[in-house]
């Protein structure tokens, strides 16, 4: 057979072995404990989405206390089962930092104030 033709022949098998894989690990997901409050008609909770960015991974953050939730996306760092991120400065919950802990069920998030909740991953409350 001909080098040539041969060569034309695995160039598609080689590019496409070039291409990334999407990053996708046990973490990425929705962890979230939204809730309607019947009393106040309004919302409660916070909810995380952990997907993957240009700059390693993100986190889509709503925080709801009544109302509207609060919405932003933030780098997030993971470090094994350890997840940190802070909030931008300028909104009502400028600079806050939150820690928590990951696992395949769950975020157990600490608020800068020692306030813990713990976030079920699952379906958004949207969905």
């Amino acid at each position: 057979m001909n080098k040539c033709l041969l060569l034309f022949l695995l160039l598609p098998l080689c590019a496409s072995a070039l291409e990334p894989e999407p990053r996708q690990t046990w973490f990425t997901g929705t962890y979230t404990d939204l809730c309607y409050n019947k009393d106040g008609s309004d919302l409660l909770g916070m909810e995380l989405m952990i997907i993957p960015s240009s700059a390693g991974y993100s986190v889509v953050v709503q925080i709801a206390e009544g109302g509207a939730p609060y919405t932003t996306v933030v780098p997030i760092t993971i470090q094994g089962k350890t997840a940190s991120f802070t909030l931008p400065f300028g909104g009502p919950y400028g600079g806050m930092r939150f820690e928590g802990k990951l696992s395949r069920t769950s975020l157990a998030i600490k608020w800068q104030s020692g306030e813990q909740e713990t976030l079920k991953r699952g379906p958004s409350y949207w969905q």
